[in-house]
């Protein structure tokens, strides 16, 4: 018998062909991307106020959220201070595709004055995947579509979140981002936190 006609030799070709074939398809049909995409209605500040820059935090700690960004504003001009809220719902998106985009949960009061201001946001990673931020820039995205997400967080935004409660909202967003069905369970758990002061 032929070298290339043995059960081995076949089996080898057989096997470098899917190699190849996933290897020139980028992997993009056979071992499908499931990253989470933001999506939904672009969100930017009241007129008067100038973003600075958005980062992760390095230094800060705010402990209503998994992670922390900070926010830097100031007025584009005067010197009466003006003022806005970050509503729920609301993705930050990282400059750096590796890195996780961010949520908040809650409304956020941000103050703008004539001196340049740091504000501490709570945030919670959109994909699991994706490496934790560390000196990572962002901007501000969409105020998001999802219908599961809006349901989670017409929920959240009235609960009181900190110590282990931070934990479970974060696993909560991974499940949806990860492509889970929103649960009567994981709603009911949502509902049993504590209220806001």
């Amino acid at each position: 018998m032929s070298a290339w006609r043995s059960p081995t030799t076949k089996f080898i070709l057989i096997f470098l062909l899917f190699a190849a074939l996933l290897f020139f398809s980028g992997c993009d049909y056979l071992l499908p991307k499931d990253d989470y995409q933001p999506s939904g209605q672009q969100f930017t500040l009241k007129p008067d106020i100038e973003l600075k820059g958005i980062k992760s935090s390095d230094t800060l700690f705010h402990s209503a959220g998994a992670f922390t960004l900070e926010l830097w504003i100031k007025l584009k001009s005067g010197s009466v201070p003006k003022y806005d809220t970050l509503p729920p719902g609301l993705f930050f998106l990282s400059q750096n595709e590796a890195k996780k985009d961010m949520i908040i949960v809650q409304n956020l009061p941000i103050a703008a004055g004539s001196e340049e201001k740091v504000h501490p946001l709570p945030v919670f990673g959109v994909q699991r995947r994706r490496e934790i931020p560390s000196a990572t820039e962002y901007r501000l995205g969409p105020l998001t579509d999802d219908l599961d997400i809006k349901r989670m967080v017409e929920i959240l935004k009235k609960k009181r979140i900190e110590g282990r409660n931070v934990s479970l909202v974060q696993s909560a967003i991974y499940r949806i981002t990860d492509g889970e069905e929103l649960t009567q369970g994981l709603l009911d758990t949502l509902n049993s936190l504590p209220d806001e002061y």
